[in-house]
Formats: C-alpha cells, structure tokens, sequence
C-alpha cells in the first residue's frame, strides 16, 4: 500500500508515491489551463496508482490560504480554480481514503525538518526567497499556521521605517535584481547578478547590501522565535557562497548590537523540488496519526 502526494505549483503538478519513508515514484505533468482538466487528470492519476500499488492516503501540497481542517484554499495564487473548492469530498470520491492538505511553504518546511537539512529539529523557521519572502514556522515539530493562516508571512515585515517598505520588497530575489538593474538594466536573473558582482564593485556592494537587508530581517526573527535553526530555501540560496555570506552579514549585526549573543544557526534547504512532496507527506502522517 502506498500513499500519494501531490504538489500543485503553476507550471507543473509534481506527483510522488510513498511506500513506508520511501518516495518509491516521483514524476509531474504541466498544470492544466481548466479545472475540468484538473479533475480528469488528477482521477485518472489516482484510478492508475490504484490499480499498480493500492492507495491508502492522499496528501497534497497546495499554494494559498489553506484550511487544513475543511479543504478549502482561500486567498489567490498562480492556479485560480484550485481557490473555494471543497477538495477533501471531490477526493474522497474518487477513492475513499484519508485526505490531508497544507499550505506549500508549510509542507517545504515539514519536508526539511522530517527528510531535509533540519532534521532532528523541532522548533524551525523555514524562509522562501524568491519573487517575494514566504516562510513557515515549526513549533514542536508541528506547523504553525496563526489565527489568521498567516503565520510565517515573514515577508510582510515592515523593514524600512522611511519608506515603510517591507522585508519581501527589500530582501526578496525580486528586490535584488531591480536594485542592479539600477546599475546595470540588462541582468535579468539572481544568476547573472552574483556572476556580475564578482567582477564589478558597485555591483558587489550592493549585492552586500542586499545580504545585510536579508540579515537584518533574519537577526529580528531569531530574536523573536528563538529557534533551534533556521533554513533558507529558493533559488538564491543554492549559490556556492550564499551560506558564508549570509552568516558574516549576520555576524556585523551582531558585533554591532553587542549585546546580542545568540547566533542564528543558518541551513539551506536540501530536498530541492521534492521537499513539498516530503512536506506533504510528512504533515499527512502527522494528521492520521501514522509517525
């Protein structure tokens, strides 16, 4: 008996298939453009892994606003017609076998904490970088998602007191490369901005900038949450460098405040593009309680 996952993202639907902590089959198809698409492919999907493996859960990795206990997505994201669905029925339907739901980012994080980089690990906060900030916090082992199903927005963060700007606008990928675009309008991605700055200073000052806006933001949230660790995923975070210079510009903060003597303990993300898979699987067997 296996239990399968999906991970619902813009461009692709990944699919995983677990047998005990095994991820056993691990594939993705394009995000179909309707939600009648959707709905035949996701019970085509399920009818064929029925029939080769037996399915005893379903769990699924989702974008938005997710109401763990009903099923239903508020908020807005990349695929409209996921958003005020009753999912746990249309599933159950389909096969009647348990059914669990989480926001992505909350998945990534269960990802790195039961199969990833914060292993052993039980009071994590998980940071996204990328188009924005995103995140997730781990209490106990468990997610915490806020009254509001907000927890974990770090991005929202006021971080500039003149501007008001907040911490997505100022740390995000997105933000780093309209700050070099300023210098240089033909970089287009993060990639191009660290290959640029190693060979021009203004762009490698301002690449230091950045890292000090990102450990300003990640200075505040050790000092608020007081977690075991901290791990950073996206793209940005995969650079060879990122960890050393992230932790210096962590360290000047510190050296700067003087009284501050707890340093954050930084992690990058290690399940890359699976991690909502194990996220997802993970929080399922949490809900029906299977670990």
């Amino acid at each position: 008996m296996a239990t399968l996952v999906y991970d619902f993202g813009g461009t692709a639907i990944k699919l995983g298939l677990f047998e005990g902590e095994e991820l056993k089959l691990h594939t993705q198809f394009p995000t179909p453009s309707t939600f009648e698409e959707c709905q035949a492919l996701l019970m085509k999907s399920i009818t064929k892994y029925e029939q080769e493996y037996g399915i005893e859960g379903i769990a699924l990795s989702m974008p938005g606003a997710v109401d763990t206990k009903t099923g239903i997505i508020g908020g807005a994201s990349a695929i409209p017609y996921i958003h005020n669905f009753e999912w746990y029925p249309f599933f159950q339907e389909i096969l009647p076998v348990p059914v669990s739901m989480n926001n992505d980012a909350n998945c990534s994080a269960l990802g790195e904490v039961y199969y990833g980089s914060a292993t052993g690990s039980q009071d994590v906060l998980f940071i996204v970088i990328g188009t924005g900030i995103g995140g997730a916090i781990v209490k106990a082992g468990q997610i915490h998602s806020g009254v509001h199903l907000h927890g974990g927005e770090f991005g929202y963060m006021i971080h500039n007191r003149e501007t008001m700007q907040i911490w997505s606008e100022q740390a995000s990928t997105h933000a780093l490369i309209k700050r070099i675009q300023r210098l240089n309008p033909t970089i287009q991605t993060g990639e191009q901005v660290f290959e640029f700055a190693k060979e021009n200073q203004e762009i490698s000052a301002e690449v230091a900038a950045w890292y000090h806006d990102l450990a300003l933001g990640i200075y505040n949230l050790q000092y608020s949450f007081d977690p075991e660790c901290i791990v950073i995923a996206g793209g940005v975070s995969e650079q060879a460098e990122f960890q050393t210079h992230l932790e210096q510009a962590i360290t000047q903060i510190l050296d700067h405040v003087g009284i501050a003597t707890v340093v954050p303990t930084i992690k990058v993300a290690a399940n890359g593009n699976r991690s909502n898979l194990y996220g997802a699987y993970a929080y399922h067997q949490q809900v029906h309680h299977l670990m």
